[in-house]
């Protein structure tokens, strides 16, 4: 699901905002971008997303504005100036030539010329302001996905009962199929036939018709498929696979209704169960 949620906390030390994301995706796969001193923040980062989320694309951005002290404390590289200082003084005696002294302008072409170094004092103190922060974040955001899950649930339950409705009218309409057949039969007989028909040569292909044409095993699963949905419509757990695999099978047993059924009405209550079951199937892609 798409959501989004943001944590700021003010610490002595810095300001620090995480957003985080999150778009659809079957899969999870969680990207984090933070400075470069934070990144041994990311593992922590994504064994709290882990316990609460199972699929999407998840974006986490970690800012931090340090108010006074710096994260990142340099120092000039003093004996690697030396060094240079001697390199440059060889190649002028070996080549002859010209010597010039060394500018701040050639010296900043190497980045060696300053030391980097963490402060990891000030990494201790603001790693739980980052816990608390991150925690909020990914509060917000498992509210949002709960809201929208609870949308989707509802529009989950709508279309189900269309279904259903859809169904019953079918399963109703095919009850009557064998004694239309039987009474398009004896109309056809007594239009072709001289003498008069017999009795069990209609019942034999009344009963081999209603044989193909019988969607009594398609109807109950149907059924059961929706029951099944409709119990994992109340689960607290992901169920996003789950329910693309049961609307899979429910459009698996609607085309084999279609194909079994010559009937107007039946074939006209198939067309609204396909699209609803569409509308159903587009949804659950967005759903855990």
């Amino acid at each position: 699901m798409t959501s989004y949620g943001q944590g700021v906390f003010d610490a002595p030390e810095a300001r620090i905002t995480i957003e985080i994301h999150t778009v659809n995706k079957k899969n999870l796969e969680i990207n984090c971008h933070m400075p470069r001193e934070l990144r041994y923040f990311e593992t922590r980062v994504r064994a709290l997303i882990l316990k609460s989320i199972t699929s999407g694309q998840i974006m986490v951005h970690i800012q931090v504005a340090f108010h006074q002290e710096a994260l990142i404390q340099l120092s000039v590289n003093i004996p690697f100036v030396k060094q240079l200082q001697q390199a440059y003084q060889q190649i002028e005696i070996e080549l002859g030539l010209k010597k010039k002294p060394i500018t701040l302008e050639i010296l900043s072409q190497y980045p060696e010329l300053f030391i980097r170094e963490e402060n990891s004092s000030i990494l201790i103190k603001i790693e739980p302001t980052l816990r608390e922060a991150l925690q909020k974040a990914l509060n917000h955001c498992l509210l949002m996905k709960k809201e929208e899950g609870l949308a989707l649930k509802k529009d989950f339950e709508m279309r189900l009962e269309v279904l259903k409705e859809e169904t019953i009218l079918v399963q109703k309409i095919s009850s009557t199929e064998p004694a239309r057949y039987r009474e398009k039969l004896e109309d056809l007989y007594a239009k072709l036939m001289i003498t008069p028909f017999e009795e069990d040569r209609i019942l034999r292909e009344i009963a081999l018709l209603s044989e193909k044409i019988d969607i009594t095993e398609e109807l109950t699963r149907l059924f059961s498929h929706y029951n099944q949905f409709s119990d994992l419509l109340e689960s607290s757990e992901p169920v996003g696979k789950a329910l693309d695999f049961l609307s899979q099978e429910i459009h698996r047993e609607i085309n084999t209704l279609s194909s079994k059924s010559h009937n107007l009405m039946i074939i006209k209550a198939v067309l609204k169960m396909k699209t609803e079951l569409a509308r159903i199937r587009e949804q659950v892609l967005n759903v855990e």
